[in-house]
């Protein structure tokens, strides 16, 4: 994961690699899109958590 500010914003890049096209599958119908939005959605409400103190 790479975190950058700019403008007063953080971006966050996350990549990921995976050995073949069904292995990214797989992942995918785990529920990675899923996981990973909820994960995010907790870390921005626990920022603005801390922003408020």
């Amino acid at each position: 994961m790479t975190f950058t500010e700019q403008e007063g914003k953080t971006t966050i890049i996350s990549r990921a690699e995976y050995v073949s096209a069904e292995a990214h599958k797989t992942v995918l119908d785990m529920g990675l899109v899923q996981g990973i939005s909820e994960t995010l959605d907790n870390l921005g409400r626990r920022l603005n958590d801390v922003q408020k103190g």
